[in-house]
């Protein structure tokens, strides 16, 4: 059982004696209704790697509660993937800033966050896919509270890595939660039109469903493809055709896209491309 189960199991089955008391039936052990609820849960306690479980779940059936799951899945794998990079990076940054010693450490966890990474980073561009296909045009629905843990400035732990410090495992620990809900945060808030700014993206969040413009909602997605692009280039791990992929995928998602930064990013995601397709005729 993980550590968040213990959690998962009394709410779920606090919710379930209520409904029984009085109104609907709660639903069904197995369901996507019932996946939706446990998602709600783990979301809450910023688990997001556990919300994806039961997403994932909820996306392989046909039932109206994948309209809710889609946008959220694929914000989170956003998320993921960008702070699993900004820990792989600042652990790289930490290597290369020591003078004398070993940086042994230190880039074994960078090594390990690019992978984990790189994981995401193939989900998501796999997720803005599947996505494209089912929801081709039209607003977004926002269906999900505002993430309730995690702040768009990174702990100060995070500075003292990139300076070359060692770090206790228990607060790495914590110092990667933290970068992981700051991710998750970090894509929502921009998703509906609040890039950088919190607590006016939860102020929009107040009442739900919403209906988010398409616009910020690509942009969000593009520039997280293309950010996620440098994992495969080559100061990540040199997968050149992965980056080009990502890099077009990016392009795609920015050219339905808007906000003040979009034409800057398609310049960087093209400018990447053309160096990526010269590598590969080498």
């Amino acid at each position: 059982m993980d550590r968040y189960s213990h959690r998962a199991i009394p709410l779920l089955a606090l919710l379930m004696l209520a409904a029984c008391a009085s109104g609907p039936p709660p639903p069904k052990t197995g369901t996507p209704a019932y996946y939706w609820l446990s998602t709600m849960e783990t979301y809450g306690a910023g688990a997001y790697e556990k919300s994806l479980e039961h997403l994932d779940k909820i996306m392989r059936t046909t039932d109206p509660e994948t309209q809710k799951a889609g946008p959220l899945r694929i914000l989170i794998l956003a998320g993921l993937a960008r702070g699993y990079q900004d820990l792989a990076e600042q652990f790289q940054f930490g290597a290369e800033s020591i003078k004398t010693g070993s940086t042994a450490a230190h880039r074994r966890r960078s090594d390990q966050y690019r992978a984990q990474a790189a994981n995401f980073a193939l989900q998501l561009s796999q997720a803005y896919e599947k996505f494209e296909e089912s929801s081709p045009s039209g607003n977004i629905t926002i269906d999900f509270p505002f993430p309730t843990r995690g702040a768009l400035t990174p702990p100060p732990v995070f500075t003292r890595v990139g300076q070359g410090q060692l770090i206790p495992d228990m607060e790495i620990d914590r110092m990667q939660a933290a970068i992981l809900q700051r991710g998750v945060l970090r894509e929502v808030a921009a998703a509906v039109g609040s890039p950088g700014d919190a607590a006016q993206a939860q102020a929009r969040m107040t009442k739900l469903p919403l209906e988010a413009e398409r616009g910020p909602f690509l942009a969000t997605i593009g520039e997280a493809l293309y950010e996620t692009s440098a994992i495969f280039g080559p100061r990540g791990r040199g997968e050149t055709p992965r980056q080009i992929h990502q890099l077009e995928l990016a392009a795609k998602a920015l050219s339905g896209a808007a906000g003040p930064s979009v034409k800057a990013i398609l310049a960087k995601v093209e400018k990447d491309r053309k160096e990526a397709v010269a590598r590969m005729k080498k």
